[in-house]
């Protein structure tokens, strides 16, 4: 039994696991179709690796049997078809018609071949996923090319890395195979096939999990703005009626607290409204750069950075004099 073998495909299923699990969670929070076509994708690559385990432990590693070779087969194509799903989705489009003609040649080739030696049989697994791939990432390309959506362009231009890096990979990978083959009249072992397969998946899969959570950060953060942006809208309603004597009485013990000067205390008023630096400096009849440097020393008082976090302090504010809560 070949130990190596199955030592990598175990280490494989354990990072598509965790990949599965983050893709799954990251859809979960933000509902990005090609996130779940990810999870999918996984999904497949750990059957795929638990198939490879078995067959290890079982010993029937080149076997030519029909079941052996269509489980290996349907495999192969359901990496391939939740690859071109993701791209797809990254578009939000839908798999072109001319893809299943290419699942379809894959199935034909693998019947025209299946009577022939097995190691020349098992190099079409190989070949086809790596065309595949480039067919893919071609695709990908033109697509991105031809994007004029700009929020669909930049979602799609975060996976330009990594599109490119499967690219090189499969090209390189290609002309090893058919240098082997041609050239050198060898074919390469079922054992490194799978070895340099699972690699390039491998990669995708950790891919996955950094962008998992980027994607997450940014989606937390967006949430935030918006529960900001909507106390914004509270008081710039409240901003046109009159001011309760206890909203009164919290802001002058706000500006007291903190030591900030008149001027300073009716910039933040604006800023709690809504206001722009613009909009503040047109109200107040004062220079762009005066207000800029004004709420600079708001900021510092306070020691915040962003508007939205000199919002969540007011919010905040207990008025039975104890200290602000700083929300991170």
């Amino acid at each position: 039994m070949p130990v190596f073998s199955s030592l990598y495909n175990l280490v494989s299923v354990l990072i598509y696991g965790a990949s599965l699990g983050i893709c799954s969670f990251t859809y979960g929070s933000t509902k990005r179709k090609e996130l779940q076509y990810a999870g999918l994708m996984m999904f497949a690559c750990i059957c795929d690796s638990v198939y490879i385990i078995t067959q290890n432990l079982l010993e029937f590693r080149y076997s030519t049997h029909a079941l052996v070779l269509t489980a290996a087969l349907v495999l192969t194509l359901a990496k391939i078809y939740f690859l071109d799903k993701i791209i797809a989705a990254v578009f939000e489009k839908d798999v072109s018609p001319e893809f299943y003609i290419l699942l379809c040649i894959i199935v034909i080739i693998h019947g025209l071949f299946s009577t022939y030696p097995r190691e020349l049989y098992w190099q079409l697994d190989p070949i086809s996923f790596y065309v595949s791939i480039l067919i893919i990432c071609g695709s990908y390309w033109y697509s991105l090319v031809q994007e004029t959506d700009a929020v669909r362009w930049q979602n799609a231009s975060k996976y330009k890395t990594i599109v490119l890096m499967m690219l090189i990979s499969s090209i390189l990978m290609l002309l090893y195979i058919v240098a082997n083959l041609c050239l050198l009249k060898t074919v390469l072992s079922q054992s490194r096939i799978d070895l340099y397969t699972n690699f390039l998946l491998l990669i995708l899969s950790v891919w996955y999990i950094v962008f998992c959570q980027g994607e997450l950060r940014d989606h937390t953060d967006e949430e935030i703005e918006n529960i900001v942006q909507e106390h914004f809208r509270e008081f710039n309603a409240l901003e046109q009626e009159p001011c309760p004597a206890a909203f009164s009485k919290q802001y002058a013990a706000f500006f007291k607290q903190y030591e900030l000067t008149d001027r300073e205390a009716e910039i933040l008023q604006l800023i709690l409204s809504g206001k722009s630096n613009q909009e503040i400096s047109d109200l107040l009849y004062i220079a762009v750069g005066t207000v800029k440097t004004h709420v600079h020393s708001i900021f510092s008082k306070l020691e915040v950075s962003r508007r939205s976090q000199l919002m969540m302090r007011f919010t905040n504010y207990e008025m039975n004099g104890q200290q602000w809560q700083d929300i991170t």
